[in-house]
């Protein structure tokens, strides 16, 4: 058996009394039980080997778990619970086993007058048949009707491969069969427009650091988005800027020429009075030390 069942209650209120080892030993012996679908040896030498039990203590425990919960027959000591749960398993194996080849067998019987059945019938198909099916297909809309109600991707080979707009797109990121996903259920209009649009979109942002990853950029139906070619706005921006700072720092020039001319004419003012107020016379000087 490659499982077993572990009733943890009834394993938990069958080894309340045993102490640690014995707990361990105990779980050891079921495993070995299950694992090889058949009792534990008589002999116990070989037991100890087998349940790993290498001290005196373990050896001890082996005993006593032998002696509480399995019985010494003829071909080993036996455990009434996993024999019975042994035997219903391979039950369970001999009529799955017994049922396939039932339903093997009737399919193989059923095989051969089906495939005469559908023959004939498709030797019937008439022009009126043909009719009824253009009529139905002519009331359909966008959405398809599919097989089974599986996705229309399944049954409709697609304009564009996926791996066109992978390789296309060239940031190659993210998990690739959820895209591929994406990718297939768009329409063909879509995928078109995508790939019109990629170009485009890689040359205003060339480097592809900057771009949005390929999921984004299908969820955001960033197709759509306006191109902003952003090399352009920043030279025209940068112009600007120089020519207004040139502007300002020419006007700064010509307003400090000017002033400094104002006070190179109050002081030979002041120094041409001599009974000019003394602390107005400072003042002037001051400003021209600074200047």
């Amino acid at each position: 058996m490659h499982y077993f069942q572990l009733h943890i209650k009834d394993f938990s209120n069958a080894s309340r009394h045993l102490s640690d080892a014995e707990e361990l030993i105990h779980f050891r012996a079921l495993t070995w039980y299950y694992s090889n679908e058949k009792p534990l040896p008589l002999d116990k030498t070989k037991i100890y080997r087998l349940l790993r039990a290498t001290t005196k203590k373990m050896k001890i425990a082996v005993d006593s778990v032998l002696e509480d919960f399995f019985i010494e027959e003829e071909d080993g000591f036996h455990q009434s619970r996993c024999d019975r749960e042994i035997a219903e398993y391979h039950n369970k194996l001999v009529k799955a086993s017994l049922a396939g080849k039932a339903s093997a067998e009737a399919r193989r019987k059923s095989g051969g007058s089906k495939a005469n059945f559908q023959l004939e019938n498709n030797e019937c198909l008439t022009d009126v048949e043909h009719i009824d099916k253009h009529k139905v297909n002519e009331y359909s809309t966008d959405v398809q009707p599919t097989i089974n109600h599986q996705p229309k991707t399944n049954n409709h080979s697609i304009n564009i491969s996926f791996n066109e707009f992978w390789d296309l797109y060239d940031k190659k990121v993210g998990n690739k069969n959820k895209i591929e996903l994406k990718w297939k259920r768009l329409s063909d209009a879509e995928r078109i427009a995508i790939m019109q649009h990629i170009p485009l979109y890689k040359n205003a942002q060339p480097n592809k650091q900057y771009r949005k990853n390929p999921e984004s950029y299908l969820n955001d139906r960033s197709w759509n988005d306006e191109i902003i070619h952003q090399g352009d706005n920043f030279e025209s921006t940068t112009i600007n800027r120089s020519n207004h700072a040139s502007t300002t720092q020419s006007s700064h020039t010509e307003y400090g020429f000017a002033l400094m001319e104002q006070l190179e004419q109050r002081t030979r003012a002041c120094r041409s009075q001599p009974a000019l107020d003394e602390s107005y016379r400072n003042n002037v000087y001051s400003m021209e030390s600074v200047i």
